[in-house]
């Protein structure tokens, strides 16, 4: 249980802060053109470049890594 207690307090933090960001910010035009060059980044740049929540949804890397 002492080796899940870093990745379960990191994803809580990762799920308050995504609700933060879904609650306040996606009608934002600023944070639309940020998603839009973190796409065009990763898309770019892979292996240099990749956004949290495909780092957290579709990777292997631990939730306190991201």
């Amino acid at each position: 249980a002492r080796e899940r207690r870093p990745a379960a307090e990191a994803l809580a933090e990762l799920s308050l802060a995504n609700y933060a960001e879904m609650a306040h910010h996606t009608a934002s035009s600023l944070f639309l053109l940020r998603k839009r060059c973190e796409a065009l980044l990763h898309a770019a740049f892979p292996s240099w470049w990749v956004p949290l929540y495909t780092m957290v949804a579709f990777t292997d890397t631990p939730y306190h890594h991201a």
